[in-house]
């Protein structure tokens, strides 16, 4: 019979018989009085015996976070997907196809990974490779996806330390053919970093095979993007340079797949190939922890400072269906806590905690934290804890009274602490999000955490905070906040990231910042004890965690700081050798400095190409050294040489193209039908700048005709 099937009282027959064995009786029976006399301390040594079983298992198992995954010892083999095209994996990280290694190896801070496990999903769909690296646990798995033809590789970093470590991740593909060219799904010839709105690199191959090999890298709005190396049109190398936080995961997921074609598509058209590795679905199969740390796949990114870290990543526990009492970094027990009375004695003053309310608890004996209790909206209080009947029942029903001096980490059931990055879609899930937790209202309240460790959560009091970026100062109101994070060790400063997608380094004014906390009434901060603000809304069905590019004119400055505005000038002068050429900054659809932001060599001049709405471009030097920039919070002036894009995703349609317009449109129901083809080809040539006046005549036209020449020129805009 299995244990698991075994009656309660099994254990204490089976301790009797041998008892009785071992002193010579023949029969049980005869024993009736002796094993009646014992039957209370045998019962008692059976619990103690199952509760050291139990942790004498703990000791020598290393909990793995998705340890509900039935994975076992490795039969590397190839895999072929729907199309009968064959994939070998290996325990190295090479992937190896008919036209070469589509994966040919990875390295982590300059090392390879040294395997100490090799392991695979029971059904053989997916292989899981486990090494090390310092202090970061690294996880690799492999699977291919026969529906989408393709090959998923999931790298995982788990940091092990109580430090942030740097993680500087590089992908190698070493291919068999060689390609014509490596352009972006978005046709443009990949160079340096994936830009916005792209989402990887098709390597476009001719003679002797048509085709391409596509690798979907990263989601078309997250900050995590690779930087891409083509070497020889033949090798391709990706390089991730991420921040593991401190007991903290991140995850990264990228997709690689050969297509044969009957001849090598243009590089604008290949965008569709990236389209089946997009889907919200895809990755949906991994382990839940996996997905949660995931930083390439949608918009912000984890391991930066600028998403609350949740219970796992604080703690390295994770939440389950039961409590959890931790020991250390290897042992804990599983089984069901209770209190009667919770308080802690935090910088801003004592207060009474529900224990329903609670995350988890840190105790005074956690080697590196000091003690501080996690609520499950995300607040976090620290100081002095004080716990009247702390208990803790085990699965076997040993119960142990806890004392918080002594405790070192208890973690309560179906939490899932995870802070939403600022925006709806965020990182999955928001407070109140996972089983059993309370959901937080849909007004806007904001987490702030001090350099003392306290995170509260509150609603804003003061109006507005006053930031100073390197082109100006800024009044931002508090409620377009989304995140405001420090930059890092070696960026002096603060991100700040608003709501309309503006996202800047800036130094905190010296005001003092009102809030109304929940827990602790009204308190005032100063710029010198933020740590962090996130604001917190409660998440829609139907959220997306890609929410599309920014729709208004924005700029990317040198560093990455990116601000919704627009260049104030009446003309930008572009220097050619014919002479001086003006140019409306709102008829430029996209301004790309070719040196992306760094300073040009000596004797090199700044190169800026010009993409024209209507058609065309300019290329070269532009006459002005600064340019005034108006966004919605002031006028920043900015260097030329900051300048990396400027982007205008609508065109401003001058008067007299509307009075064009107008005229083409009408032809569309002309009775000729030469009329009625020209007026289409001349809107068609006139592309986006059609686009606005073609969508309201199809809200507004009763006319079939009509309707039918200008939905299909909406198609092939």
């Amino acid at each position: 019979m299995k244990p698991a099937q075994r009656p309660r009282e099994a254990p204490h027959r089976a301790t009797m018989e041998v008892s009785a064995q071992h002193r010579g009786c023949t029969t049980p029976a005869r024993h009736t009085a002796r094993i009646s006399r014992h039957a209370t301390r045998q019962g008692a040594v059976t619990l103690i015996a199952a509760a050291l079983a139990v942790l004498a298992l703990l000791l020598v198992t290393a909990p793995l976070s998705h340890a509900a995954e039935k994975l076992v010892p490795a039969r590397w083999q190839a895999k072929s997907d729907m199309h009968g095209f064959r994939y070998t994996p290996d325990m190295h990280g090479r992937v190896q196809t008919q036209y070469g290694y589509l994966y040919s190896g990875f390295t982590l801070n300059r090392a390879g990974l040294g395997v100490q496990s090799q392991l695979m999903r029971a059904d053989g769909s997916e292989y899981v490779v486990r090494g090390r690296i310092g202090h970061l646990e690294v996880e690799r798995r492999f699977r291919v996806d026969r529906k989408t033809s393709g090959v998923r590789v999931v790298e995982s970093l788990r940091n092990t330390s109580s430090t942030p470590q740097q993680a500087a991740l590089v992908i190698y593909a070493q291919l068999n053919y060689r390609y014509q060219s490596v352009v972006t799904n978005l046709g443009r010839v990949a160079g340096a970093t994936l830009q916005k709105k792209e989402t990887g690199v098709a390597g476009l191959m001719a003679t002797p095979v048509r085709g391409l090999v596509v690798y979907q890298l990263c989601g078309s709005n997250s900050r995590v993007k690779p930087r891409i190396v083509a070497n020889n049109n033949q090798t391709l190398q990706f390089h991730f340079n991420v921040q593991v936080p401190a007991n903290g995961r991140i995850s990264l997921m990228h997709s690689a797949v050969v297509l044969a074609q009957p001849r090598t598509p243009s590089p604008n058209s290949v965008d569709k190939f990236f389209k089946p590795f997009r889907g919200r679905r895809y990755g949906a199969d991994l382990p839940r922890d996996i997905r949660r740390a995931m930083i390439n796949t949608r918009r912000g990114g984890g391991g930066d400072g600028s998403s609350i870290p949740s219970v796992e990543q604080a703690l390295a526990v994770t939440p389950g269906s039961l409590d959890q009492l931790a020991f250390s970094e290897e042992t804990l027990l599983q089984g069901t806590a209770s209190c009667k009375k919770l308080t802690v004695a935090s910088a801003h003053g004592e207060v009474l905690v529900p224990f329903d309310r609670v995350a988890a608890i840190v105790g005074g004996r956690h080697a590196t934290l000091e003690p501080h209790v996690h609520l499950r909206d995300g607040q976090k209080l620290v100081g002095p804890v004080a716990a009247k009947g702390l208990r803790f029942e085990m699965t076997s029903g040993m119960a142990i009274d806890l004392d918080v001096a002594k405790l070192d980490r208890l973690v309560l059931r179906d939490v899932a602490v995870v802070v939403p990055s600022g925006d709806s879609g965020g990182t999955g899930e928001g407070p109140g999000e996972g089983p059993g937790a309370a959901r937080p209202s849909r007004d806007v309240a904001y987490l702030i955490e001090t350099f003392e460790g306290n995170r509260l959560r509150t609603q804003k009091k003061t109006e507005s905070l006053r930031v100073a970026t390197q082109w100006g100062e800024m009044s931002i109101p508090v409620e377009e906040l989304k995140r405001v994070y420090l930059a890092g060790d070696e960026i002096p400063g603060y991100w700040v990231e608003l709501n309309d997608e503006s996202r800047f380094r800036a130094f905190l004014r010296d005001d003092k910042l009102e809030m109304k906390s929940d827990l602790f009434g009204a308190i005032t901060f100063r710029p010198h004890q933020l740590r962090r603000i996130v604001a917190v809304r409660a998440k829609r069905p139907g959220d997306e965690e890609d929410l599309g590019d920014v729709a208004f004119p924005h700029l990317t400055l040198a560093g990455g700081d990116m601000f919704v505005g627009r260049i104030d000038l009446d003309a930008l002068h572009f220097l050619a050798p014919g002479g001086t050429l003006p140019q409306p900054p709102a008829q430029i659809r996209l301004l790309h400095n070719e040196l992306e932001g760094s300073p040009p060599d000596p004797g090199q001049s700044l190169r800026f190409r010009a993409e024209i709405w209507g058609g065309g471009h300019i290329t070269g030097e532009i006459r002005e050294l600064v340019v005034p920039v108006q966004t919605a919070r002031g006028t920043l002036r900015v260097p030329v040489r900051d300048l990396v894009d400027v982007h205008v995703p609508t065109p401003i349609v001058p008067e007299v193209l509307r009075v064009r317009l107008r005229d083409l449109i009408t032809d569309l129901g002309h009775p000729s039908w030469e009329k009625r083809e020209a007026a289409s080809s001349a809107l068609e040539d006139l592309g986006e700048l059609a686009k606005q006046a073609l969508q309201q005549v199809l809200r507004e036209t009763k006319d079939p005709e009509v309707e039918r020449r200008v939905r299909r020129l909406l198609d092939k805009i």
